[in-house]
């Protein structure tokens, strides 16, 4: 297992496991002939996953997001979100998943709490994100997934930096909002490591072999956090 250093953000330490297992599986998606992304099923290897984060990271350096920005992605659970999150993380940029099970108002008010500069959007979810658009103030800037690299607007305002550091946000992610409006927790670089690296290396009932394991995740993102994080936005 690859651990991460002190200093490590979200980004180095995809690359550093991307170099040491770049022959293994990063993604495998199951055939699923109703589902209407990739019904034949969908493998990544580190190597190419790695490669695609790279591309994806040039797009969104090109267009001047970086630290200080938050965007938006409201792609279901196709796997390339992860990517583009691996990708925003490398650069700085804050990922903010949105629930595609939201209605409008509800995910107006999670675009405008969140002040996300873009927002990623699968086709079939267009229609929900204008309906939620409409009301948000400031609106933010919409691209579709399957044109991001053609179409990718510049950024509003100028990046801070184009390096992270430990601390800088990686994710905000919303609580269930059960008694009261959701709030914003906002996830470090750190505290995302950390979570992985207690769980890989917690043993017991759940011990993992390096090339030999593999975890099935079957999490969506209409199933709300309740807790994640002590700081909120």
């Amino acid at each position: 297992m690859i651990v991460p250093a002190p200093d490590a953000t979200i980004g180095n330490t995809f690359f550093r496991c991307a170099d040491a297992f770049g022959d293994n599986t990063f993604l495998a998606v199951p055939a699923n002939p109703a589902r209407h992304y990739h019904p034949a099923g969908y493998e990544l290897s580190y190597a190419d996953a790695a490669k695609a984060v790279r591309a994806l990271m040039q797009c969104y350096a090109a267009a001047g997001y970086g630290l200080g920005h938050r965007v938006a992605l409201l792609m279901q659970n196709r796997p390339e979100h992860l990517l583009h999150k691996l990708a925003m993380n490398a650069l700085g940029i804050c990922c903010v998943p949105l629930n595609a099970d939201h209605r409008p108002r509800e995910m107006a008010y999670v675009l405008e709490h969140a002040k996300v500069d873009l927002v990623v959007v699968a086709d079939e979810l267009q229609a929900l994100l204008q309906a939620a658009t409409e009301t948000a103030k400031p609106q933010p800037v919409p691209v579709r997934f399957e044109s991001f690299e053609r179409d990718l607007p510049k950024a509003k305002t100028a990046a801070t930096s184009a390096t992270p550091v430990p601390d800088t946000p990686a994710s905000v992610l919303y609580t269930s909002g059960t008694t009261g409006r959701p709030k914003g927790c906002v996830l470090s670089h750190r505290y995302e490591l950390e979570a992985g690296r207690w769980y890989a290396s917690a043993g017991g009932l759940a011990s993992f072999e390096d090339g030999k394991d593999r975890l099935y995740n079957r999490y969506r993102y209409s199933t709300s956090t309740r807790r994640s994080s002590r700081s909120s936005a």
